[in-house]
């Protein structure tokens, strides 16, 4: 894992975009929750743009940033309800319950289906997957009336290590100015 103040220092940050870099969590918590956070430094609004970098994991969640880095990208905006699914089929399998059978059995598949469907619902706001030379980033936009969020998901290739970026801003200037300094970014 790299330092933590490493974090900060692998971004550049212009003058003029009143934008701080902070470090949050604990380099040495077992958590692998430390990221450098990039936010507004005094603003009315600031607490709706952001950029956040970490190192990813080999293991656990960010495995597959390895195996499959576009289905990784992607499952940052899917909701997990595999422990959701899991809990209704044992419902349904379990044979102490007095409302089993198959009835109850086909109305749980059919919820899981369902489920399903919105776990992937945030992705409709999403462009394809783009991948360049050692980025894959995903952008979305969900809008509505003249407000839009703006999200987007970069999975950073640096030998070895992989980093994920995320971006969240709700104003198109500000975006240009996140992602100017994700494109920043040097391992």
């Amino acid at each position: 894992m790299a330092a933590a103040p490493s974090l900060c220092d692998s971004l550049f940050i212009p003058e003029g975009y009143d934008l701080t870099c902070t470090i949050e969590g604990e380099p040495y918590d077992g958590t692998g929750a430390i990221k450098a956070v990039v936010e507004p430094a005094d603003s009315t609004f600031g607490e709706l743009s952001s950029l956040t970098l970490r190192e990813l994991e080999r293991k656990g969640v960010d495995a597959t940033a390895w195996t499959a880095p576009e289905d990784w990208v992607r499952s940052q905006l899917a909701v997990d309800i595999g422990g959701v699914a899991e809990a209704l089929e044992d419902l349904a399998d379990n044979p102490d319950n007095p409302l089993g059978g198959p009835e109850l059995t086909g109305a749980v598949q059919a919820a899981i289906s369902v489920l399903q469907d919105w776990s992937r619902l945030a992705l409709r706001g999403c462009d394809e997957v783009v991948e360049r030379d050692d980025r894959i980033r995903l952008r979305c936009e969900w809008s509505a009336a003249s407000l839009a969020l703006y999200v987007q998901v970069l999975l950073i290739e640096a030998g070895k290590e992989r980093y994920a970026v995320n971006i969240r801003t709700m104003n198109p200037r500000r975006l240009q100015h996140l992602e100017a300094i994700a494109n920043s970014f040097e391992p």
